[in-house]
């Protein structure tokens, strides 16, 4: 019995420490990478509202005209005319697959400029906001429907959120003709993605739904906030819970398992359509934070460390506006000022 009781020991022994090796193991494994980032530059309050635009270049507007900047070069060179855009800086903007057309969301656009004159002629009022195609081959702009209340570049289509008699419906709009393809009637919705199998749709009441038609939905998620999928619809970025105590999570959308990427994170992550997400968690004192970058596809996670003259950014509250490549961000504070970061930028001209 003694002898029983010897080797039961030496099992549970065997096996606590196994226990501990195993988690320590995963714990080394789950330690995030580290990027050191040693620049960052302050090139334009447009920066509010900025997308990727080919290779090194991010589109943005100075106020009266879409312009692309090339951070490698430092150069801003305009992308349209001046035609008025929105004093206070467009609001949301996104590129096609190709490049060659922009949208983009302008709350009023300046009096009496090129917009504004192009509405009144179309009959619309210019007093209002509207979402606006920009095609730059043939330097053109498109007004959406004064019914659009979000808008989306899908490839080289336009996927647009539209007030519809009986709620909500999608329209997929042709970028060549802004005619619509299709539309299908939804729940009502405050943000949707769009994935090869159909629709991720936001509800009011922060739920996630899943849809292929509009008519059968499936609720994926609930106290849930979505960040943003991958295409083939099967895995997403979802923010659960509400203030101080939310989890920035990967979420599987087929069979529904969660894996936790962080917890506590503060403010809104940012979502690139490459599969990675930008977030902060309070940083080492109250007043800052601490950036991070998640990769949907390796599935790593990677804390960006600041250095040389970006090193103040250490200890500052930090907002993440847009991811423009592995190691390029844009991001914000509470002045609203914007910073572009990166270890190989040039100074704007």
């Amino acid at each position: 019995m003694n002898n029983l009781r010897s080797k039961l020991g030496v099992v549970v022994i065997g096996l606590l420490i196994l226990a501990a090796f195993v988690t320590l193991v995963t714990h080394l494994t789950n330690k995030p990478l580290s990027y050191t980032i040693s620049q960052s530059y302050s090139p334009s309050s447009g920066f509010s509202a900025v997308a990727p635009f080919g290779s090194d270049s991010l589109v943005y507007s100075d106020g009266q005209a879409l312009m692309a900047y090339n951070y490698a070069s430092g150069k801003s060179t305009a992308l349209s005319p001046v035609v008025g855009l929105s004093g206070a800086a467009i609001d949301s903007v996104s590129v096609s697959e190709n490049n060659q057309f922009i949208l983009f969301h302008d709350e009023q656009v300046s009096s009496n400029g090129a917009l504004y004159r192009q509405l009144v002629g179309l009959g619309l009022s210019p007093q209002q906001d509207y979402w606006w195609l920009y095609n730059v081959a043939k330097q053109s702009f498109y007004p959406l429907p004064q019914s659009t209340l979000l808008a989306k570049m899908a490839g080289n289509d336009v996927e647009a959120l539209m007030e519809a008699t009986s709620g909500e419906s999608l329209t997929a709009y042709d970028t060549t003709s802004l005619t619509a393809e299709s539309t299908i009637n939804i729940p009502g919705s405050s943000n949707f993605f769009v994935t090869n199998s159909g629709f991720l749709l936001q509800s009011p009441d922060n739920q996630i739904l899943s849809t292929k038609n509009g008519v059968v939905s499936q609720v994926v998620a609930s106290n849930a906030t979505m960040v943003g999928v991958l295409p083939d619809g099967r895995q997403a970025v979802v923010v659960f819970g509400q203030g101080d105590a939310r989890q920035l999570t990967l979420l599987n959308l087929v069979n529904h398992t969660r894996q936790i990427i962080a917890n506590d994170i503060v403010g809104e992550p940012a979502w690139s359509p490459s599969g990675t997400v930008l977030y902060t968690i309070s940083g080492t004192n109250p007043s800052s934070t601490t950036l991070y970058s998640y990769d949907l596809t390796s599935h790593k996670d990677w804390l960006w460390h600041f250095s040389g003259s970006a090193s103040w950014l250490n200890n500052s509250p930090l907002t993440p506006i847009m991811l423009a490549g592995a190691e390029t961000a844009v991001v914000g504070n509470n002045s609203n000022d914007y910073y572009l970061i990166g270890p190989a930028l040039k100074q704007p001209e």
